[in-house]
């Protein structure tokens, strides 16, 4: 069963599970990254670097890109810049080969959804961030989607001549999605709506 469910969890289809407990709003345990970096301002008592309870808002229309129509990148990154910081109603989600981040909430709020245990982050989210309007007074945060098994071992790691940039722009997390729970109560409505 866990075998077939894992199937849906890459591509589009993979992203869908991911961006649904994000679309209807919810409350997930947040962890910074880097982690050495955290860890080391934990010891200092630095609550902003505190793991943390994230309340993600509910959101009242999605609005999706395709790959499939030219242009969407740019109709994508004009879309999201336009989004202002306290604007929570929309969720995007970008076309496959946007670069750096998966979708947003607003041009301060981003996401990147991976099942990959490890990311690296480089000049393309540095441009993002910038493209975006962040700033070293004015962060973004950006928040990695990773199933709920891997979020404790998750890390980032940064190339060459991007980590200052990057942490000067942005805040990164990591919370965790239980997909297999989510799956599966998706399932058992499905059959309840076929029962009846």
């Amino acid at each position: 069963m866990q075998r077939r469910i894992s199937k849906n969890f890459t591509g589009l289809d993979g992203e869908k599970w991911f961006f649904a407990k994000i679309y209807k709003g919810c409350k997930l345990l947040a962890r910074r990254l880097p982690k050495k970096l955290a860890d080391a301002e934990k010891r200092k008592e630095n609550g902003d670097w505190e793991d943390k309870i994230h309340e993600f808002p509910a959101h009242s229309t999605l609005k999706t890109f395709s790959n499939g129509v030219k242009g969407q990148i740019d109709k994508c990154r004009a879309h999201i810049k336009k989004i202002a910081e306290d604007q929570k109603a929309e969720l995007v989600v970008c076309p496959t080969n946007y670069p750096a981040i998966d979708g947003a909430t607003n041009c301060r709020t981003l996401y990147q959804v991976t099942i990959s245990s490890k990311k690296s982050v480089g000049k393309a989210y540095v441009d993002e961030l910038i493209s975006f309007g962040a700033s070293e007074a004015g962060k973004a945060r950006v928040f990695f989607l990773v199933p709920k098994k891997i979020v404790e071992s998750f890390s980032i790691s940064f190339a060459k001549h991007s980590k200052d940039d990057a942490l000067k722009l942005a805040e990164f997390w990591v919370v965790g999605i239980n997909l297999i729970e989510m799956i599966e109560d998706a399932q058992k409505k499905k059959s309840k709506i076929t029962a009846s």
